[in-house]
């Protein structure tokens, strides 16, 4: 009896500071952050969709806001093995039914990000933390496009690590609609309109520029030969 109570106490002592997890409602994506004016992420400005324009950019970047319900009891001043550290994301692109899509390259991938969560502490809103992350590297918007015609949604299933070196991996819960176009977020200056250059030109703000290519003029907003 002795002997199994000291196996027992070893196994959970093990599990207790490495291992890894399977659990949707440890790490998982709440939503996707905006840019502001200043051009920095903010959670608070929440994006539905995005767009990129395969005439100006040959991919896409989006932030999503990861959360975290891990708990651990510990004192305030000490570092709690439940944080943790988000360090990459799965993204596996479907077509609007959910099914995944064949598209000539690697689906689902692996792309890296870096956000940092702590522990829930049992009360109040769950902690939050926002990281990059590319759902579309280059040549997979033009793919998006040849496949779909232009429409596809990217599940995101975050992996991270706590800081008691537990791995902690999400499931593909999250949704994210993605819109391929050729031109519709570039356009030329009419009249008095200033040009204007976005955060990320080609990705869902319009750019507006101060001219046309040589041979063609602006008409309504779109240059033409």
């Amino acid at each position: 009896m002795r002997t199994f109570l000291l196996t027992s106490l070893l196994v959970s002592m093990a599990l207790s500071t490495s291992g890894c997890t399977n659990d949707g409602a440890s790490l998982f994506v709440i939503g996707v952050g905006g840019l502001g004016e200043d051009c920095t992420v903010d959670e608070s400005l929440g994006r539905l969709n995005g767009v990129v324009d395969v005439s100006l950019s040959d991919n896409l970047v989006i932030f999503p806001v990861f959360a975290s319900q891990l708990r651990d009891r510990v004192s305030p001043n000490a570092s709690n093995p439940a944080d943790i550290h988000v360090q990459w994301v799965d993204v596996r692109l479907e077509d609007l039914g959910g099914n995944t899509l064949d598209l000539g390259v690697e689906n689902p991938f692996r792309v890296p990000t870096n956000a940092f969560i702590e522990s829930f502490m049992g009360s109040g809103d769950v902690p939050t933390g926002v990281g990059a992350v590319q759902v579309l590297p280059p040549g997979y918007a033009e793919a998006v496009r040849a496949a779909t015609g232009g429409t596809a949604l990217a599940a995101l299933r975050p992996i991270g690590t706590t800081n008691g070196q537990i791995e902690v991996e999400g499931n593909f819960d999250y949704h994210y609609q993605i819109n391929v176009c050729d031109g519709c977020l570039n356009r030329c200056a009419v009249g008095e309109e200033e040009p204007v250059s976005p955060c990320t030109p080609g990705q869902n703000s319009i750019t507006i520029t101060d001219g046309c290519p040589a041979g063609e003029t602006c008409m309504a907003g779109v240059c033409s030969p």
